[in-house]
This record gives C-alpha cells, structure tokens and sequence, in this order.
C-alpha cells in the first residue's frame, strides 16, 4: 500500500499501523497453536484459520464492555478502535484487546 495513502488513514484513524496486522495475526496464531493458510492473490489477501471441531456447549463469559463493542459494531461495522475507546471510556485503543 502506498505510504501516502497509509499516513492519511492512520492519521484519519482508520488504521491503526501500516504491515504490523499480519505479524500480529501469525505472532497469535503460533501463539495459541491455531493452524492457519495466507494467501495473497495480487489483489487482496486471505486468512483461513482452521480449528478443531468443538461437540457439546461451548459457554464464552462476555463482559459488559464486549456487550457494547458488540451492539456498537453492528450499528457501525466500521467502527475504529479509537472511537470505540471513547465510547467505553477507556484511556486509549491498547486498552482494548482484540
């Protein structure tokens, strides 16, 4: 991506750093041991994650906050993460874990 291009959306808060996405995503998948395949087509990208098949209930404990990171994201897919931070009240976009 053009580095003009890339300053204008981090400065827009649109995006929070240029190329450091995908080191996050293969850091978490080794990480957590999750298999997973890239595939950069020349126009885009994929991540495909591939998980074990789960049988039985599976109970998450959602928090009030991811409540309302919830509604909200729903209501505004493009929601930043800067925006969403003022919207929780929380002192700045590392205070919410993705």
């Amino acid at each position: 991506m053009n580095n003009k291009i890339c300053s204008a959306l981090y400065n827009d808060e649109t995006i929070e750093k240029h190329s450091t996405g995908f080191e996050k995503a293969f850091e978490s998948c080794k990480k957590e041991n999750v298999k997973y395949e890239y595939l950069d087509t020349g126009l885009g990208f994929r991540f495909t994650f591939y998980h074990k098949n789960v049988h039985g209930h599976v109970q998450l404990k959602i928090t009030e906050n991811d409540k309302i990171i919830i509604e909200r994201l729903k209501d505004n897919p493009s929601m930043t993460i800067v925006k969403l931070a003022k919207v929780l009240n929380v002192g700045d976009k590392k205070s919410i874990v993705r």
